[in-house]
């Protein structure tokens, strides 16, 4: 049932209540934090505390990567619909094609596609794309681990610059290099540059995307391993959050 705009009304007031007579308040990005803020004149923002989600040491403690490969092998995991800007990436990544031949690249989904996606990258790359469907945590886990380049796309909607997808975070737990096509002001392009896991770019960056791409390749063709092994994701960790939290409480 839709509230009525009375009810709406009330509910603001009783969150506006809230937000001021509350000692502390925990949000899980700044993008909310700010729109807290905005609420009312009397919010303090130094006691809104922002705690991401974040990911699961054990879900990766035993998943090891497949070193000395000859393919280099792109990651994208969870859906994939029409409000993902895929196409300026798909457009990059086959140019990197065109002009690589002496190495093999792969583009692998995991999760759900949407069928208009899965025939236009098969058309556009084809022999250089993998579907997997939907698989197990553990499967996922496993496959970002050896995969060599995590692919981050943020849905073309309003207010996108506030998205954090829990796989952003085990994205940087599987320390792959990430390629972040969204808002470059967004909250998950600060955390990527933040952990020096990659670079974001908008969509229209496509021939900049390319460049990053040919570097992470001829990185891949002269050492096999282009892992990120710096440990700032490590705050990302939910014992880390757990820790912080409590500290809080």
């Amino acid at each position: 049932m839709n509230h009525t705009v009375l009810a709406k009304k009330i509910d603001a007031r009783y969150e506006k209540d809230v937000l001021e007579q509350a000692d502390k308040i925990v949000v899980v990005s700044d993008f909310i934090k700010n729109m807290f803020i905005q609420k009312s004149s009397k919010i303090n923002p130094a006691k809104i505390y922002v705690i991401p989600n974040g990911y699961d040491e054990e879900d990766f403690k035993d998943v090891n990567p497949i070193l000395n490969k000859t393919t280099l092998t792109i990651a994208y995991n969870g859906t994939l619909s029409n409000d993902y800007p895929i196409e300026p990436f798909i457009e990059a990544l086959k140019k990197v094609i065109d002009s690589t031949t002496d190495i093999a690249v792969k583009l692998q989904f995991t999760g759900s596609v949407s069928e208009e996606i899965i025939q236009h990258i098969k058309m556009t790359i084809p022999n250089h794309c993998i579907f997997n469907g939907h698989v197990s945590h553990k499967k996922s886990v496993e496959i970002l681990r050896n995969s060599d380049i995590s692919l981050l796309l943020i849905p073309a909607v309003a207010n996108n610059e506030g998205i954090l997808t829990g796989k952003l975070f085990e994205y940087l737990a599987a320390e792959n290099p990430i390629i972040c096509i969204g808002p470059k002001q967004g909250n998950a392009a600060a955390i990527i540059e933040k952990c020096q896991a990659g670079q974001t770019f908008e969509k229209q960056d496509i021939d900049q995307i390319a460049a990053y791409l040919e570097k992470l390749v001829a990185q891949f063709k002269r050492s096999k391993n282009i892992k990120i092994t710096n440990q700032l994701h490590a705050q990302y960790s939910r014992r880390n959050l757990s820790k912080t939290m409590a500290e809080l409480l």
